[in-house]
């Protein structure tokens, strides 16, 4: 878009007669710059930019906003196209990603049952252990009484004495 074609979005509706008389340039002359034959001075583009309220450097050279505070729309071409490519490969990954976490969470709680069961074999376990070495202490402690001589009891030397 050249400043002729810049200079007419800025006018918009308004007649170029009206726009020319505020300007304070003739018909023909607004006529000239909107068809590209006569470039306006600086002083014609200061009076639009300060009656219109478009941005000096779009209207000089096209880039960036008409309007000060203005977005500046960005001219996609086949950007959409690749990112519409992207979102979809990251939305695979994505699903991907959530059926491994589903199946780790499935693993995790498996392993937790197992655990448990293995604590329990563990307690019962602990608890033979026990019994066990309890029965052992008791035989010992039998075997030991029986190859230990008993105080009370009167022993043969004892005996063929009195």
């Amino acid at each position: 878009m050249n400043i002729g074609e810049r200079l007419k979005a800025v006018r918009g509706k308004t007649t170029q007669k009206d726009f020319a008389k505020s300007l304070g340039v003739a018909l023909n002359t607004l006529g000239k710059y909107e068809r590209g034959e006569r470039t306006p001075n600086v002083n014609i583009a200061l009076e639009v930019v300060r009656q219109c309220g478009v941005n000096l450097h779009w209207l000089l050279s096209g880039e960036g906003c008409m309007r000060e505070g203005e977005i500046e729309q960005v001219e996609l071409g086949s950007a959409p196209a690749s990112l519409e490519a992207e979102l979809s490969k990251e939305r695979e990954l994505t699903r991907e990603l959530m059926a491994e976490n589903r199946q780790l969470w499935k693993e995790n709680g498996e392993l937790k049952v197992k655990i448990g069961e293995l604590n329990v074999q563990n307690v019962k376990l602990e608890g033979e252990l026990d019994t066990a070495q309890t029965m052992a202490k008791e035989y010992y402690e039998r075997l030991q009484a029986r190859a230990a001589p008993e105080e009370d009891t009167p022993h043969e030397a004892t005996r063929d004495c009195a």
